[in-house]
């Protein structure tokens, strides 16, 4: 678009997800240094201040970034420092002038850029963009490296391209009991391939951080914290953030914040930063929560990794819904509501986690039942159900090994992003009637993938259970409020999956990016 017209257009029509997805940020930096000074202040004043995001930190962002952009044009090596620091502006804006190599009208454009850059640096902005990933990882440690080594660039380019100020990852299915019992199921599967697994969940934990970290699209950040509960609860906590957000960490044996710097990593039962407890479960199938406290640009929030009882077999449910597993869990997120009780109405908390949701498959197999005019064929074995329609062909097999649909199986929980099954997902519905929001979900169930003959082009879900949406992110109802709703987008909120298109093991990670609102 040219500049110029800006005047003349609704930015109502503007979509930030059309902004952010489709225009690189690096096209907005050419466009930028192309502009003289009347043009950008036109074009600041169209994105900002008609909008009312005066101090945007989307828009700080961007100009910080375009100061980095032009020193990096000019010099082999990028600058690492911090760049909101004016000294380093000013050696910045010395050096180009030295250079003599920029037109005059690009040096006016970056006088004008380092003075709004200097003047928003001054205050806080009024909204902060964040990024909430959770992903149930314990298939990964028997994948081929590749497969890890592809899970980690996706996810750190999904944060990448967010742009986020703040970026959590919440991490389940890392305890070594789980994982020692993966590997001795599949070591048939694995005996071909040299790089099919890993020796310990140490090293698991360490190329998956590795991984993300040494990304490019992750350099943006000034510090990192790990913490993790491994033996405990098969847990780690990742957070990334800029120090534009002024970052400090809650210390529950000194009951203050302590501002945070650098990289850290370390184990939860050694860390004075995280508060976590085990509630229930077994060695293999712990359940509990991990929470840490943050305090960005001085406004707190609670951010809780969770893990519940998964299903025994793909029977559950079937016969009668809820399932007793179904119960258990309900109970055990109540006593980790019951234990964050304090928090819920004061602070914006976010619960990401393994929820091990399942679908009310007693109606689900009801209505597939109606729908093509099946029944099920009765035998001695209470530990089989096998549907046949009027033609004899078998509708599904449902079995304490097997959940399949046959031929119609990836069709039925793929078509619409699982959409025809999506009314079966009603576990965690009476918590959403409360204090808990859980946007729309129009994405496909999040477990179990397989890679396919297909995949890529459709789904192609593991036929050994039900694919449900077990990893979810839910938010309390002061953080609902604070999600801020712009010109930009019918929506300051995205919620769906990482790599929809890419293999990244049977279960799929799930993202919210949203902009909070700080006043």
């Amino acid at each position: 678009l040219k500049v110029h017209k800006l005047n003349s257009i609704s930015l109502d029509n503007f979509q930030m997800e059309y902004i952010r997805k489709r225009i690189r940020i690096e096209l907005i930096f050419i466009i930028f240094v192309q502009l003289c000074p009347q043009q950008l202040t036109s074009f600041y004043d169209a994105l900002v201040h008609r909008t009312g995001m005066v101090e945007c930190g989307l828009c700080k962002t961007l100009v910080v970034n375009f100061c980095v952009s032009l020193q990096s044009a000019q010099h082999s090596k990028s600058i690492t420092d911090k760049r909101s620091n004016q000294a380093s502006e000013r050696n910045i804006l010395s050096d180009l002038q030295q250079t003599n190599q920029l037109p005059a009208k690009k040096k006016k454009t970056f006088f004008f850029v380092h003075n709004l850059l200097f003047y928003t640096s001054m205050t806080s902005p009024d909204y902060t963009r964040m990024i909430f990933i959770t992903a149930n990882v314990a298939s990964l440690f028997n994948e081929p490296k590749k497969v890890l080594e592809t899970w980690s660039a996706t996810v750190a380019k999904e944060i990448g391209d967010q742009k986020p100020v703040f970026a959590a990852i919440h991490l389940q299915g890392l305890n070594n009991n789980n994982n020692n019992n993966n590997n001795n199921n599949n070591n048939n599967n694995n005996s071909n391939n040299s790089n099919s697994s890993f020796t310990n969940v140490d090293e698991f934990l360490n190329n998956l951080l590795r991984g993300i970290s040494s990304n490019p699209a992750m350099m943006e950040f000034d510090c990192c914290r790990e913490v993790n509960a491994v033996d405990y609860l098969g847990m780690c906590n990742i957070y990334y953030c800029k120090a534009i957000a002024q970052p400090a960490l809650f210390d529950y044996r000194m009951n203050s914040y302590v501002t945070v710097k650098g990289d850290l990593h370390e184990a939860a039962n050694q860390s004075t930063n995280v508060d976590f407890e085990k509630i229930g479960g077994n060695a293999e199938h712990p359940v509990g929560f991990m929470m840490t406290r943050w305090l960005l640009h001085n406004k707190s929030f609670d951010f809780v990794n969770l893990v519940l009882s998964p299903d025994n077999s793909p029977l559950d449910g079937c016969l009668n819904w809820p399932s007793e597993n179904s119960h258990r869990r309900r109970h055990e997120f109540s006593l980790i509501l019951e234990r964050l009780e304090t928090y819920m109405n004061e602070e914006c908390v976010v619960f990401f986690g393994n929820f091990n949701c399942s679908i009310d498959c007693e109606r689900f197999l009801k209505d597939q039942m109606n729908l093509n005019k099946a029944r099920i064929v009765e035998n001695d074995n209470n530990d089989e159900l096998e549907a046949y329609d009027l033609s004899l062909r078998k509708v599904f097999t449902v079995t304490r090994t097997q959940f399949n649909f046959h031929e119609n199986h990836d069709w039925l929980f793929g078509t619409c992003n699982g959409q025809l099954v999506r009314k079966y997902d009603c576990e965690l519905e009476p918590f959403l009637k409360g204090s808990l929001y859980e946007p729309n979900i129009y994405f496909a169930p999040t477990d179990p993938y397989e890679l396919g003959p297909t995949f890529g082009k459709e789904p192609n879900f593991v036929r050994t259970e039900c694919p449900a949406w077990r990893s979810r992110v839910l938010i309390n109802q002061r953080t609902r409020e604070k999600i801020h709703h712009d010109s930009f987008s019918s929506s300051g909120l995205y919620y769906g999956l990482v790599g929809e298109a890419e293999y990244l093991g049977q279960s799929k990670p799930v993202a919210m990016i949203c902009t909070i609102c700080l006043k």
